[in-house]
């Protein structure tokens, strides 16, 4: 053997250096090293037993060469080999017992050397160099740049495919192992921490990650790059990640530019200050266009000058600028946009066409300012360090922006318009797109995103269906392009596909856009569902019926309202007229007084119940739960129902009552009074329509799959509902209208409170009806708590009588602002021997209480001029919280009672106002 053992060795990843290394694995033993590329006749220069190193920094040819050429010196079967891919595992190799040691830290080497035969070891470097070509043939044509790097804060890069340097610009070597600088150098500072910081939560988890950042090239350029990782699994502890990254620049701009032009177009609709809408689009072109510097100038035409727009010391104007041979004249001059390179700008200005003492950008983008034809001002972008810092997509976004200023000079409301044609675009109901020239999306606005079912940023870059033969005829698609690239407009219907996987069918109207140079730079796609078409068309002539038929209803409820409301004030009037005639007995006096008295209760009913439909419909109708007893809201009801018999003349009717199981009661939680007040309308409508034979109301408990039920029900052997009005008599539209000049009273809106009032509280209205068979209407409701208990039927409580409201000690402060509101008052007070102090306004009330007066209880009218009555009542009670407010309003819909409660007033009077309650109220108080 010619030596006593070969190391064939890769740099490692710990930063000691190579000599280190050696001495320690030799212990002192002396060594003869060769470092890549080394001659293989050299091994035979080594004396025997001797230790040889062969080192190099990736794996490579030679030190598979180095290794067979030891191979073929030994004998196979005394060969022992040492192979690891831990450069700690040869920390003391000066006593080893190993011909042959392999160190690799990637442990391709250290797994394809495991042999122990001559021809095994030289079938092994075959497979390593097929290995070896076919892994640089993936790495080369990946569409990304491939790496492998160590897991630390430097991005310290291990391994890269040469499509870093077209990303970069830098040369792969440079950053290999950190040989000039490092990979992180390269990120942008704002974003190293938060990426660092991803990357290391998902190598902790053991998972894939996707992270984005910016990074700088070697030209200066701000590229956006998405990097794909995972960590190497051949030594499992996390040091070593490799991916992919891409070059994410050019989707990233152009959802940059489409964000930018949004924000200008916002600018211009809100600002119609000129200078400062250029002050504000020079900021948002900052955003999106890095590293130039941005003029925008007017031309005068007179003086041949440009005027700029400036800000010194606090004032805003105009500065005037040279023209003559600069670039900008030239854009100017030319009446175009002209966008050019360093060379280029050079070159100009040899032939004389650019002024000499002018410095000269290494990158120029001109943009004129078209009105009617001409050029009156322009937008200019000059860089200085990148001739390629501008791109196309600069050139379109400041050409749109051009066009937005121009319009502004135009007229400062134009912006106005701009803007809400965009937003017209933007929320257009077809489904318009923009792409290039070969088709891929650069807008899409909200329809055409709802259509595809893709986000914005999926379908920015994307090729629609129309434009690819995956959804249509491959004859059918090439049609198009044909007539599109002919420069002609397309139309026709076609298959579409959305992200779902779902066809549908659509028209397509496909036109091309031209710039102001007559050239062919965008297609502008409109697409619209030709099945969503129909069905709108289908949905609006029923939706123009409904309108119709509603407004006829609505007319009608207008007239049967109006009725309801003019027939009980014709009688209040005519009687109330009467009664200041002398010709009229006392006894006649007292019957008009019923009279008044009756209908004006009946025109309370009435406006009661248009309230409450205007409460239903505005979510103020208030359900207030509490603990109910099923059989006291049965016997309520059936007085109420006596009661109404005779009113109603109907006297020869049986009234049966039925509750769910004889001597038990049912409690459960819900709204006595809403519950009455839809018995209440049943009962009224049974004896309406029921002449002969009974009415029934009960009620019982139900067990239905979604939970128990109460169910009361008012039955009647009446007049019957026929099958299709069954539905009909809840709309209160319809049944007023077909209620109006019918022979039986009531305004026909009872019946819609009721149900609306069901469905609030969780339940649920319907009837069962035949004609000449009577009626059953059911109104149920969950049964949220139920307990069954001995209770006999009781009558409802007689109204207490008042006593003792004569108070001659007591003062009452009336603050109310309306004459006759005070004169009733007055007088219902006249009997109560009270004194009565008035205030006009809120603020009269504050001060008369505030100046130390003596007043034991306040009537508060909430609306008055200078301070209302809730104001005042704060006041009030913040001066003393134990005087009595009572407050009383006209105001009938919720949110008056709690905002008086939360003013501090003690109770609430709604106008009109009865006496009774009046001197219930005192008596509470006085």
């Amino acid at each position: 053997m010619m030596a006593k053992a070969l190391i064939l060795y890769i740099t490692p990843q710990s930063k000691t250096t190579l000599d280190e290394l050696f001495s320690r694995w030799l212990g002192g033993n002396t060594y003869l090293h060769l470092r890549h590329p080394a001659s293989i006749k050299a091994l035979d220069s080594a004396s025997e037993n001797q230790f040889v190193i062969l080192s190099a920094e990736q794996p490579c040819v030679a030190l598979d060469e180095a290794y067979a050429h030891f191979l073929s010196c030994c004998s196979p079967d005394t060969l022992s080999v040492l192979a690891t891919n831990n450069a700690n595992n040869c920390s003391d190799l000066s006593t080893h017992t190993f011909d042959l040691v392999i160190c690799s830290t990637n442990g391709l080497l250290a797994l394809s050397r495991m042999v122990r035969s001559n021809s095994k070891s030289m079938t092994e470097i075959d497979n390593l160099r097929n290995y070896q070509r076919r892994y640089k043939s993936v790495m080369y044509s990946l569409q990304g740049c491939y790496f492998r790097c160590n897991n630390d804060t430097d991005w310290t890069m291990l391994e890269l495919n040469p499509k870093f340097e077209k990303i970069t610009g830098y040369p792969v070597e440079n950053v290999i192992n950190n040989k000039r600088f490092t990979y992180s150098d390269l990120i942008f500072p704002q974003d190293r921490e938060s990426v660092w910081l991803q990357v290391q939560q998902s190598v902790k988890k053991r998972k894939n990650y996707e992270v984005e950042y910016r990074l700088k090239t070697a030209s200066g350029q701000t590229r956006y790059i998405s990097e794909t990782g995972f960590e190497d699994s051949s030594n499992g502890d996390g040091s070593v990640i490799e991916g992919v990254l891409m070059d994410i620049t050019h989707t990233r701009r152009l959802e940059m530019q489409l964000e930018t032009v949004k924000k200008i177009m916002l600018l211009s609709h809100k600002t119609h200050n000129l200078r400062e809408l250029i002050q504000d689009i020079k900021n948002e072109l900052a955003t999106v266009i890095l590293n130039g510097s941005y003029k925008i100038a007017f031309y005068d035409r007179t003086s041949k000058a440009f005027m700029v727009p400036v800000a010194e010391h606090g004032e805003a104007y105009f500065k005037k600028q040279e023209v003559d041979k600069t670039l900008d004249s030239l854009v100017v001059l030319r009446n175009r946009t002209i966008m050019l390179k360093g060379n280029e700008i050079l070159k100009l200005k040899r032939q004389g066409k650019l002024r000499s003492d002018h410095p000269e950008p290494k990158a120029y983008l001109g943009v004129p300012l078209m009105v009617n034809g001409k050029a009156h001002g322009i937008i200019s972008i000059e860089n200085f360090d990148n001739q390629d810092a501008l791109y196309d997509t600069d050139r379109l976004l400041v050409e749109f922006i051009a066009v937005q200023i121009a319009a502004v000079m135009v007229q400062k409301v134009a912006s106005d318009q701009a803007g809400i044609m965009v937003e017209a675009l933007h929320q257009n109901p077809e489904a318009i797109m923009i792409t290039d020239l070969q088709g891929y999306v650069i807008y899409a606005n909200q329809h055409a995103l709802l259509n595809s079912g893709l986000s914005q940023k999926q379908i920015i870059g994307s090729l629609p269906a129309i434009l690819n033969s995956e959804c249509n005829t491959a004859g059918q698609v090439r049609q198009m392009w044909k007539t599109l690239r002919a420069h002609q407009q397309w139309e026709g219907e076609f298959q579409n596909k959305n992200a779902d996987g779902q066809m549908f069918w659509e028209f397509a109207l496909i036109t091309p856009y031209r710039d102001h140079q007559n050239n062919v730079t965008h297609y502008i796609y409109v697409q619209e569902r030709l099945t969503e078409r129909k069905k709108t068309e289908a949905e609006l002539i029923i939706g123009r019926r409904r309108a119709e038929e509603s407004d006829k209803l609505k007319t009608a409820f207008l007239s049967n309202m109006s009725h309801e409301i003019r027939t009980p004030m014709n009688a209040i009037m005519g009687f109330t007229e009467m009664l200041a005639d002398d010709h009229f007995t006392p006894q006649e006096h007292d019957e008009f007084i019923k009279l008044v008295l009756e209908n004006g209760y009946k025109l309370l009913d009435t406006i009661d119940e248009i309230i409450d439909i205007a409460k239903i419909e505005a979510g103020q109708f208030r359900i207030e739960a509490a603990k109910c007893s099923a059989n006291k809201i049965l016997y309520d009801n059936f007085y109420v129902l006596k009661s109404l018999q005779q009113k109603y003349e109907k006297e020869n009717l049986k009234l049966i009552t039925r509750q769910y199981r004889e001597n038990e009661n049912v409690l459960f939680v819900s709204d006595a009074r809403r519950i009455n007040q839809v018995l209440i309308n049943l009962i009224e409508n049974a004896l309406r329509y029921t002449f002969d034979g009974f009415i029934e109301i009960g009620y019982k408990v139900l067990r239905q799959e979604d939970g128990e039920y109460i169910c009361f029900y008012v039955k009647d052997s009446g007049t019957g509902i026929a099958s299709e009005r069954k539905e009909i008599i809840f709309d209160r539209f319809r049944q007023a209208s077909e209620n109006y000049m019918n022979t039986q009273s009531g305004n026909g809106l009872g019946l819609s409170i009721s149900r609306n009032v069901a469905h609030l509280m969780g339940g649920d209205l319907r009837v069962e009806s035949e004609i000449g068979k009577g009626s059953t209407f059911y109104f149920m409701l969950p049964l949220t708590h139920t307990r069954a208990e001995f209770v006999l039927p009781q009558p409802p409580e007689p109204q207490r009588e008042l006593r003792n409201n004569v108070w001659p000690e007591k003062t009452v402060l009336i603050a109310e602002d309306e004459d006759s509101n005070f004169i009733l008052l007055e007088i219902m007070l006249q009997k109560t021997k009270v004194k009565i102090h008035r205030a006009y306004n809120g603020k009269q009330a504050v001060d008369y209480v505030l100046g130390g007066n003596n007043v034991d209880l306040v009537l508060m009218d909430v609306r008055m001029p200078v301070m209302n009555g809730f104001q005042a009542t704060e006041h009030i009670k913040a001066f003393n919280p134990k005087l009595p407010v009572i407050v009383q309003t006209a105001f009938a819909m919720s949110g008056d009672r709690d905002t008086g409660l939360a003013a501090g007033c003690d109770e609430y009077l709604t106008k009109p106002i009865r006496a009774t309650d009046l001197y219930r109220l005192m008596q509470k108080f006085l």
